[in-house]
């Protein structure tokens, strides 16, 4: 009997240590354009999430000169895409805020990436045209956006970073209740023979 009690905390302990899988939440799986490249000026600027986010999710996206270029954001299954309105060249900046509509988790990040010219940001020169979509030329890839939980170090995949620093309280808390459930079950099974 008493090796049942123990196979039986045994079991307990390693379906916790499994339970945090099924606490997966909507990160991102791709950015396009990728983090640091350099593109042409782009129309779009989209994120891959790993499940589809609200509609109410946004992504923001900044320019050269640091204004907000984000025209209409629109979500299509775990695509969350903003299309660019007139826009400077230089360092820019793509955030995103989304919560999946599978578990209502929130995912925040961002990520940047340089577009080829000189920005104007006083609005005297010429605009750039924009192009039908990024033409990714890789630069410094030193500063990789962190990997996936398959291990893949791509640029495009990531996760926030209190997302990857938290503890997975929840799936050791049911695991620590079902433990002392199980013990106290075995106790009481053995004490009364």
């Amino acid at each position: 009997m008493r090796r049942v009690g123990l196979s039986a905390v045994f079991v307990g302990a390693i379906l916790s240590l499994n339970m945090g899988a099924a606490w997966a939440h909507g990160d991102i799986v791709k950015t396009d354009p990728k983090k640091n490249t350099e593109i042409a000026m782009p129309k779009v600027v989209s994120v891959t999430l790993s499940e589809a986010p609200v509609p109410q999710s946004r992504l923001a996206v900044t320019d050269g000169c640091g204004r907000d270029v984000t025209d209409e954001v629109t979500v299509r299954g775990e695509v969350l895409q903003a299309s660019i309105g007139d826009a400077q060249p230089g360092k820019w900046t793509a955030a995103i805020r989304a919560v999946s509509a599978v578990d209502g988790h929130q995912t925040e990040d961002d990520w940047s990436f340089t577009v080829e010219g000189t920005a104007d940001c006083d609005g005297d020169t010429e605009e750039v045209v924009p192009t039908d979509g990024p033409s990714p030329v890789e630069t410094d890839t030193t500063d990789d956006v962190t990997s996936n939980a398959a291990g893949d170090n791509s640029a495009t995949t990531s996760t926030s970073d209190s997302e990857e620093n938290s503890f997975p309280i929840v799936p050791v808390a049911l695991g620590g209740v079902a433990l002392v459930a199980v013990a106290a079950f075995v106790r009481a099974k053995s004490s009364s023979q």
